[in-house]
């Protein structure tokens, strides 16, 4: 009998502890956030709506380039669609490796106590964080940023 594939859920609840440990051991300093209102809240994640609207751009015009003629076939249209997920995540991580990323402008300033490995692993998670919210789209953006101006929690569809 095949053993059954554990969940995602499994590996988020395992990564938790591990993480803690990780980070207990390590001498990592907490992180402090810069103050801001709701208008600057929102004009920092509109820069990032902005950004995720001009890497779709970017990808409608790559993924139109590789496939030029419409199709009705559900294996083109599914290769177009893995296509087009692939080109949006390398272009979201070029865009976050270059310094445009979401983390890194909402810490206070000066950024004091990090270890260079801190700041090794703050920069990898900004970078991972800053790309799958890019290639998620502007939309997903979008919402968060006029939730925050608003001031209430992004509803759930």
């Amino acid at each position: 009998m095949p053993m059954p594939k554990p969940s995602g859920s499994v590996f988020a609840l395992a990564a938790v502890p591990l993480a803690a440990g990780i980070t207990a051991g390590s001498g990592f300093v907490e992180i402090s956030l810069d103050a801001l209102d709701a208008g600057d809240l929102a004009a920092r994640l509109l820069a990032l709506v902005i950004i995720a609207l001009v890497v779709e751009r970017a990808v409608e015009i790559v993924v139109v380039v590789r496939y030029p003629v419409p199709s009705e076939d559900p294996d083109d249209r599914a290769a177009k669609a893995r296509f087009a997920r692939a080109v949006s995540l390398g272009l979201s991580f070029f865009v976050a490796a270059v310094g445009l990323r979401c983390l890194a402008q909402f810490l206070a300033a000066p950024v004091v106590g990090f270890s260079e490995t801190q700041m090794l692993a703050f920069r990898a998670v900004d970078v991972a964080l800053t790309t799958l919210v890019l290639a998620g789209g502007a939309e997903g953006v979008h919402k968060i940023a006029r939730q925050a101006a608003l001031g209430k929690t992004p509803a759930r569809n």
